[in-house]
């Protein structure tokens, strides 16, 4: 695997900015589809952040840990921090959205902020890491 050597207060600004997008887009959607169309909030947080995964991945593997040749699986490893990420998102979501915009917006992003904590911490410690020297 090859990275750039950037620091690691670098790669987590970067971070935020490709996971704020994301975040954004994923809240967008997830609000538009349960107050708008009135589906469900669960399943809609479920179905948005799974479509969601492979654009995140090539953003981050590019953009915030730079990552030229990632290591053997890393799809399968970010696809696996992802599951976490829905599983945290969509509980969020099931509890506390209730087709009211404003309101299911807030708790997408919210949803969508506390797995990145974790997702930040499994991609930067697992995922995208440095080879042992």
């Amino acid at each position: 695997m090859t990275t750039s050597a950037s620091a690691p207060a670098g790669s987590f600004l970067r971070f935020l900015i490709v996971g704020g997008s994301i975040a954004m887009i994923y809240a967008l959607v997830c609000t538009g589809l349960t107050t708008r169309a009135g589906l469900p909030p669960g399943p809609v947080s479920v179905a948005v952040w799974l479509a969601l995964i492979p654009p995140a991945y090539a953003c981050q593997r590019r953009f915030t840990f730079r990552t030229e040749n990632p290591r053997r699986g890393a799809m399968a490893l970010y696809a696996l921090t992802q599951g976490m990420g829905v599983a945290i998102a969509s509980t969020v979501a099931w509890a506390f959205a209730g087709h009211d915009a404003g309101r299911d917006f807030a708790v997408f992003l919210a949803g969508s902020a506390l797995a990145a904590v974790a997702s930040w911490l499994m991609n930067r410690l697992v995922v995208f890491a440095e080879p042992a020297r």
